[in-house]
């Protein structure tokens, strides 16, 4: 583990306003990086929170939760619990030379896209018209 990110992520938590801020933000940002990675947020490191796409936010944690019937609320707020970790860990020595794109961790740019459900749906039911189309052309060939 590394010590630097941990003492990072406990001045984070010493920075926070209150009790009740502390506990919501630990325990959304913990669910986070497990949902994502498997481990405790202070184990992820820098590279691996560059690394991240939009779409395994989404389907790592965005589309499980939803479907577990959280509320648009309070994913909004686990989202806020990880811009406010990673502007805290951008501010940090550890980061250097690239910053964090705290855009990725926008919960807006998540609700603008389609779920992996709905793509799907889309999807067959091109397939479908596809089909009727070239059902179509077939009469015209003939």
């Amino acid at each position: 583990m590394n010590q630097d990110l941990k003492d990072v992520y406990l001045n984070w938590i010493c920075s926070l306003n209150s009790q009740a801020t502390i506990h919501r933000y630990k325990v959304a940002l913990n669910r986070f990086s497990t949902s994502i990675w498997s481990r405790k947020v202070y184990e992820v490191e820098i590279a691996e929170w560059e690394s991240i796409t939009p779409q395994i936010v989404s389907e790592s944690f965005l589309e499980p939760i939803k479907e577990t019937g959280v509320k648009l609320s309070t994913i909004s707020g686990y989202f806020s619990a990880v811009r406010s970790y990673l502007t805290f860990l951008n501010q940090s020595e550890l980061v250097q030379e690239q910053q964090v794109d705290l855009a990725k961790f926008e919960f807006k740019y998540y609700e603008l896209l389609p779920s992996k459900k709905e793509l799907e749906s889309r999807l067959i039911g091109i397939e479908r018209e596809l089909s009727e189309i070239r059902g179509m052309l077939e009469k015209y060939r003939n």
